[in-house]
């Protein structure tokens, strides 16, 4: 089957559903395994148990543990009289951001309507609150006592008290892009923790004597409130450094820059420590911020002095909105982060017996010579 236009994983899924409504694979048998899938289709493993998932989603199958392998349960998805209604708690999604950036744009507005849209295709309805409202934790608390919402999804900027309260309703609820551990609640996010490991053994291995991190976010959409943002990244980053064996008086944490009565190049420079021309004992120095405009400050700043980036002085970033072919960072894919989302929420409210997961993503590191 080709079909243009539409995912690898859900051309499998429509030629699986395909083969299990004509009885090639009848009610109690077994599906190919992932392997074979992967060989069939020439798809990653990824995209295989995507494909099962969705067939799981629609009620058709059912994924055993091990070598169980996947089940057919029917060969029609399960009449509902009534779709399943979501109440998702995220930031405000515009397209103001990807006009701007156009090809170059990677921000969350991304991930957020693959959600909806994931939603949309399997069948179920929802209803967005913003954490920009500033009613936003009461509207939620309203909205999800009601009878017709079976789950929740909360983004990353939603406060950890606020995530607890929402999670105490005990409805089916999904966190997405970060981690918090709490009774009833499902995570999807990057791997921050593996990223913080990779980067600290790349830095090491790239002979910086020095690594500094920058923990404020300088996205508008954060709000001043929300403190464990950065430190969630800090926590695992000095972790990450003491495993690679980076002794702890080689770390400097870099204060906030945004605030000042002096000019903001003049603040940077000061606070990061940057000389305008290199001091004969000058060790190399890595910064690591999470702040992709702080990034491209820096770079400039580099540029009108002697120090040699990417050896004298590195600059790394993470998660960035917008991709900037100067500046080294992780990446995640939004899309994936997304899909998997709603795959979790989706999943948790048609098999109430499952149990929450955590699910954590690949990061991949773009380098573009800053570090």
């Amino acid at each position: 089957m080709s079909i243009k236009g539409v995912p690898k994983y859900k051309k499998i899924v429509l030629e699986l559903e395909a083969l299990i409504h004509n009885g090639k694979f009848p009610v109690g048998g077994k599906l190919p395994s992932v392997v074979k899938l992967c060989e069939k289709y020439g798809v990653s493993t990824i995209t295989a148990h995507r494909s099962i998932r969705e067939l799981e989603n629609k009620g058709l199958v059912k994924c055993g543990k091990g070598l169980q392998g996947t089940t057919v349960i029917s060969i029609q998805p399960p009449e509902t009289n009534e779709p399943e209604t979501i109440a998702c708690l995220l930031r405000p999604f515009t397209a103001d951001y990807s006009q701007q950036y156009g090809k170059h744009y990677m921000g969350p507005s991304i991930a957020i309507q693959t959600i909806l849209d994931t939603i949309s295709e399997n069948k179920c309805r929802s209803i967005f609150h913003s954490v920009k409202e500033a009613d936003y934790e009461s509207n939620m608390l309203n909205l999800i006592h009601k009878n017709w919402i079976s789950g929740v999804i909360l983004d990353q900027m939603t406060p950890p008290s606020t995530v607890k309260k929402l999670t105490a309703c005990g409805k089916p609820s999904v966190l997405v892009g970060r981690v918090q551990i709490e009774e009833n609640l499902s995570v999807v996010a990057p791997d921050i923790g593996g990223m913080c490991r990779k980067m600290a053994v790349f830095l090491k291995d790239k002979g910086y004597e020095r690594v500094g991190f920058h923990p404020d976010p300088d996205d508008e959409l954060i709000l001043d409130s929300i403190k464990y943002y950065p430190e969630h990244y800090e926590e695992h980053f000095r972790d990450a450094l003491a495993t690679a064996g980076i002794e702890s008086n080689r770390y400097i944490k870099i204060p906030e820059i945004y605030h000042g009565k002096k000019p903001l190049r003049e603040r940077i420079m000061e606070t990061c420590g940057l000389p305008k021309k290199k001091p004969a004992d000058w060790t190399p120095f890595a910064i690591f911020t999470i702040s992709i405009n702080l990034a491209r400050e820096l770079t400039e700043i580099i540029a009108s002095t002697d120090l040699v980036l990417g050896k004298d002085i590195g600059v790394i970033t993470c998660f960035p909105a917008f991709a900037d072919n100067r500046i080294s960072y992780w990446t995640y894919d939004s899309k994936e982060l997304g899909i998997e989302t709603a795959h979790a929420i989706i999943q948790r409210i048609r098999r109430p017996k499952l149990p929450p997961t955590i699910l954590k993503l690949p990061v991949t590191y773009v380098d573009n010579g800053s570090a």
